[in-house]
């Protein structure tokens, strides 16, 4: 038979509070088809993030339900991580990983960075983001004019986006070298507790044979 139903939609935010309800209309589904319904939703007054929607269709023997989401975006790009830990004296890979808010694709999202007490600067290639996509992009970073007792280091990184622009201030640090002796010291020290270990053995051997010669 054909079915009279009522139709919504409910959207709840994050803390699933129902801050809105867009009606669909009353439709009569007939025998072996379907209905598709649509409505309009007007989120100018809503804030960026993700948001819980449930459909409801009503009808004379019961109600029907289902749960789903969305998330509105804003256009906004952040810099979400980055490389903090560099070796002196060396053309260093520069990672900053770069995650876009907004719907649409954004073209020509690039990031530079300059080390604020040295006047270093770097600059990664441009990439186009899709909608919410996180993505790293790679510059160089020349330490060779760091003086070398300095161990760390300012940065200020700014990704570029659809004529804005985001920054953060990066705190870096150059890995601890390791002095030669410290790798003598600890062969020596490798090879004390082989001969340790032979010498034991050995005992433990020569013991067992005496035991068994008796």
């Amino acid at each position: 038979e054909s079915v009279l139903t009522e139709s919504k939609v409910e959207i709840f935010d994050f803390s699933n509070k129902k801050i809105e309800s867009v009606n669909l209309g009353s439709f009569i589904v007939h025998p072996s088809t379907i209905k598709d319904l649509s409505g309009s939703l007007k989120s100018g007054s809503y804030k960026p993030g993700k948001y819980k929607t449930k459909g409801i269709v009503d009808f004379q023997e019961g109600k029907a339900e289902i749960e789903s989401g969305f998330r509105l975006g804003e256009l906004l790009v952040n810099i979400s991580n980055y490389t903090t830990e560099f070796q002196r004296n060396l053309i260093n890979r520069f990672d900053v990983e770069v995650e876009s808010f907004w719907n649409d694709p954004l073209e020509n999202v690039y990031v530079a960075g300059t080390i604020l007490e040295y006047n270093i600067t770097f600059k990664t290639p441009s990439t186009t983001l899709t909608g919410f996509q996180r993505q790293t992009l790679t510059g160089y970073l020349d330490t060779n004019s760091v003086p070398p007792e300095v161990d760390n280091l300012k940065a200020n990184l700014t990704v570029y986006y659809a004529g804005r622009s985001t920054e953060i201030l990066g705190k870096l640090h150059f890995k601890r070298e390791t002095s030669p002796l410290t790798y003598i010291v600890a062969a020596l020290i490798v090879i004390v507790l082989i001969l340790g270990w032979l010498v034991f053995r050995r005992k433990k051997k020569n013991e067992s044979n005496s035991k068994g010669k008796k």
